[in-house]
């Protein structure tokens, strides 16, 4: 891929990425006992789900087709 076909397919792998971030970080929290690492995965998953959803926008408005 060249050009506007390999960012896009660069930026979907990066979306992918933010997603299964935001859900194993998640998934983590649910189990974890300790309140501070509790937080951190809380913030982690709220962190990468805020930024899955803007690159979710930005891919679907520049690449519309």
């Amino acid at each position: 891929s060249t050009g506007v076909d390999l960012e896009f397919n660069m930026v979907s792998s990066q979306l992918a990425g933010m997603n299964y971030a935001a859900h194993l970080a998640r998934s983590l929290a649910v189990v974890e006992t300790n309140p501070q690492r509790k937080a951190f995965l809380q913030r982690t998953d709220h962190k990468f789900s805020e930024l899955h959803g803007q690159v979710y926008k930005m891919l679907f408005t520049r690449y519309q087709r």
